[in-house]
């Protein structure tokens, strides 16, 4: 092979290997359902392509070229999106790369028949997903090298040693012992508080659902009663993240009326209910229709002020009464 030949290669793939590879902290494992493998946070998707081109519909953008519902098996309905994707290359403008997303719209799952008001939302990023995948947004694991552990192993250790390196933690309010306290009376959680690479995870799992830094602030600061992702328990990150994999861990809405999504169990699981089993009550909740006001008065005259402190013994009770509360 010669230099030219060589040198053509290199500039036909430089945008490809630019994007290639995958931060795996920016990744979630999907094991339920009809597919299994990693998923990418469409955030992260977003970031890598302005990193490259600029900003979004300056640097790189798309058009929507047709929109669809298609009626299925039984009365099963799918959302679907055809964009035609562009990026900036120098000042010069790419031709429109075709892609299509769909998501289920009506369906049928074990809880019964349910609609998504946000299939049109999933069916643009899975688009936009495919269409830079054309690209090589993360090429190593559509291509398949995410199958190799240690391949996965290695990408873990350099992507955490570049955080550190690049001080990316230093964006999360660091834990100043001589800061005057701002922490109410409320008891603070104590234990083992958690690292900066968790610390840095965190952050970068907030920032990709939405959150601003006032929004984590006060997040934080309602469920663990701390004023910095640094204070944060060790037990509080697989809380956490295994809220974020389920999609359920939302911003706080400002009026307070919502229940919290991630109750802090401070007293003997054998006594209270676990996350697991709130994440049920939530999912019920919302496949009965039940309104949150509805909701916390019904838990309130079974006596408890708040969901997280329905005990193991009393929440067959509840559930049950759920159901009767949406006849």
């Amino acid at each position: 092979m010669n230099n030219s030949t060589t040198a053509l290669q290199n500039i036909n793939t430089r945008i490809w290997e630019k994007i290639c590879e995958t931060d795996p902290n920016r990744t979630k494992k999907i094991e339920g359902g009809n597919f299994r493998g990693t998923s990418i946070n469409p955030n992260y998707i977003y970031e890598k392509l302005t990193s490259v081109f600029g900003p979004c519909g300056i640097g790189w953008g798309f058009e929507i070229a047709a929109e669809q519902y298609k009626g299925g098996h039984d009365v099963t309905i799918t959302h679907s999106y055809q964009i035609n994707f562009w990026y900036k290359d120098n000042g010069t403008k790419s031709g429109m790369i075709p892609a299509v997303g769909c998501t289920d719209y009506v369906f049928k799952n074990k809880n019964g028949w349910n609609t998504d008001e946000d299939a049109p939302k999933k069916s643009l990023t899975d688009a936009l997903t495919k269409a830079s995948q054309l690209i090589g947004m993360s090429a190593d694991i559509f291509g398949g090298q995410w199958n190799d552990s240690k391949y996965v192993s290695e990408l873990r250790k350099k992507y955490s040693e570049e955080n550190r390196e690049g001080g990316k933690e230093e964006k999360v309010e660091p834990e100043n012992e001589n800061k005057p306290s701002t922490t109410k009376t409320t008891p603070s959680v104590g234990g083992k508080k958690i690292t900066k690479p968790q610390a840095g995870l965190l952050f970068h799992k907030f920032k990709d659902s939405g959150f601003s830094e006032n929004d984590t602030k006060e997040y934080i600061k309602f469920h663990y009663n701390v004023d910095s992702l640094y204070a944060l328990p060790m037990s509080s990150v697989k809380i956490i993240l295994a809220l974020f994999d389920r999609e359920e861990l939302k911003i706080l809405p400002k009026n307070d009326v919502d229940l919290p999504i991630n109750p802090l169990f401070t007293s003997d699981p054998k006594d209270l209910i676990n996350e697991k089993q709130f994440a049920e009550l939530l999912a019920t909740q919302k496949n009965l229709r039940i309104s949150t006001p509805d909701m916390m008065q019904f838990i309130k005259n079974n006596g408890f002020d708040d969901p997280t402190e329905i005990t193991q013994i009393k929440f067959p009770v509840i559930m049950q009464g759920l159901g009767d509360l949406a006849k």
